[in-house]
């Protein structure tokens, strides 16, 4: 890939990470749109996987493919284009009053054992949802229960949080908290469910924290108490990190469970070394592969591939847009492949095996790629005002 390439690249991505924090902060300061809302996580999400990718991919992270100047201005444009169609979309047609308002001036109950019920039920779905997985992949009651395991375990952590909050001598409460954690901690790496338990668990702490903060309401204090969520993230966010660096431990096949569970803690144990490594300034390139994932490179792989299309008159199945295809995958994924062999793939497990020729991987293709793969900018036009 060539170095202007990569220098547009890491100046995009560094672009993308200032004015998405920007555009979730002001209009909160303003007091304009709610900082926990749903505008609010699609543009959290495009932070890692258009931004924090990009300054991977330009920093570090191998090409899949050889990518020019005009794969570059394809993803920049779409990826832009999204962002702000998006953001214009839900402008037009929000809300006038927030739902969090509806609970305004409620008192927040906490029970122990609410909070300990929810905490086995949610161990129980894990369990089950580990040895279904072992079992062939049973379909849809496997897809339930990777849903709900995270689910469950994220409410047993707010009550949790919310019962040591209001009275810090609840060692129950302290205990279920440190349960919950270390059970999501063990499961995000055995489990196969990736990090969505882990992040599910710490998300709880800034949430309630926010829920209970009169300052959201408050003009003149919302910037403080953005500044003390930015003061709880920080440890969250060393968390994660350090996790996502060592969450592709030694996964050997047909191994026992002991022996996968004692890998997975070894992996662990990794981690307060791993936050020290960042905290050192070691670890810059391997977080932004690490959170960024392969969205970006991904993204102007399809954009290349599509243009391979074009010029060579090659139109493989692969290369040939697939109008809707995501759409398709998430509404025909449920049905057994016993029933129907040919079903959709997901595009991440398509792009290793067509393109790369690996097995065994999946990759996360990124909005940008998905929406070249269905056609191009009607998609991205299409996706946009969905998600709005």
């Amino acid at each position: 890939m060539d170095a202007e390439v990569l220098l547009w690249l890491f100046y995009f991505g560094i672009a993308i990470c200032i004015i998405i924090p920007l555009m979730i902060v002001i209009p909160f300061v303003n007091g304009t749109i709610d900082l926990i809302s749903y505008r609010n996580v699609v543009l959290a999400g495009c932070f890692p996987f258009i931004g924090l990718s990009s300054i991977g991919l330009a920093t570090g992270e191998r090409p899949y493919g050889y990518y020019d100047m005009e794969d570059f201005f394809t993803f920049a444009g779409m990826a832009s284009t999204f962002i702000i169609v998006f953001a214009v979309s839900y402008n037009l047609h929000r809300p006038s009053q927030a739902a969090v308002l509806m609970f305004t001036g409620k008192r927040i109950e906490v029970s122990n054992l609410v909070g300990g019920a929810l905490a086995l039920i949610a161990i129980l779905l894990s369990v089950l949802d580990y040895v279904m997985k072992r079992l062939q992949y049973l379909p849809v009651l496997t897809e339930l229960l990777s849903a709900l395991a995270p689910s469950f375990m994220a409410f047993a952590a707010l009550f949790a949080v919310g019962g040591w909050m209001k009275n810090k001598s609840n060692i129950l409460s302290l205990a279920v908290l440190i349960g919950v954690f270390s059970f999501s901690l063990v499961y995000s790496v055995v489990g196969g469910s990736g990090r969505r338990v882990l992040l599910s668990v710490l998300a709880s702490i800034p949430i309630y924290f926010y829920w209970i903060s009169k300052n959201r309401f408050s003009t003149s204090t919302r910037s403080q108490l953005l500044i003390r969520l930015f003061f709880i993230l920080i440890p969250l966010g060393l968390i994660v990190t350090a996790y996502s660096n060592v969450r592709h431990y030694d996964r050997r096949e047909n191994e026992n469970t002991k022996i996968m569970y004692s890998r997975a803690i070894n992996a662990i144990q990794k981690i307060p070394e791993e936050i020290l490594d960042i905290l050192s300034g070691n670890k810059l390139d391997t977080i932004f592969l690490q959170i960024g994932q392969d969205a970006t490179n991904c993204s102007m792989l399809m954009s290349s591939e599509s243009r391979k299309a074009g010029s060579y008159n090659d139109y493989s199945a692969f290369r040939i847009p697939t109008p809707f295809h995501t759409i398709l995958f998430v509404v025909t994924n449920p049905i057994p492949r016993s029933l129907w062999e040919g079903k959709p793939l997901g595009l991440g497990y398509m792009i290793p095996v067509e393109v790369l020729h690996v097995h065994g991987i999946s990759l996360g293709a990124g909005i940008v790629g998905h929406c070249i793969h269905e056609g191009g900018l009607f998609f991205v036009l299409f996706y946009a005002i969905l998600f709005s």
